[in-house]
């Protein structure tokens, strides 16, 4: 049996400006593997890309979506806008697949 949990939080700005964070980890008998990776874009940098294996704590809260990933210098937060919304996309004897949508729009800082 293993558990995969996995974020992917994107925002695109007015100016076109774009970043894209993913947080996974996966646990297979007993064993954890982790990662996360950050995807920016903007007229100044250009394209820029980070990833890493080191630990990052999961996205926290209710309302507001909190996520400070240290490795990658990344802090961002997201106020909902629109209620969240969830599907089972897969339930069977072998395991569940739930997709959860938790702020499909909100207002966004990253720092």
């Amino acid at each position: 049996m293993f558990s995969l949990r996995k974020w992917y939080l994107d925002c695109v700005g007015d100016s076109g400006d774009l970043c894209i964070d993913y947080r996974a980890e996966l646990n297979v008998a007993g064993a954890q593997l982790a990662t996360a990776s950050l995807l920016r874009f903007d007229d100044r940098g250009g394209l820029r890309s980070r990833w890493t294996v080191r630990s990052c704590p999961e996205p926290s809260g209710e309302d507001v979506l909190s996520w400070q990933a240290p490795p990658l210098d990344l802090s961002a937060r997201f106020e909902r806008r629109d209620p969240s919304c969830s599907a089972t996309l897969l339930d069977g004897p072998g395991g569940t697949v739930r997709w959860t949508c938790t702020h499909p729009r909100a207002d966004v800082e990253m720092r």
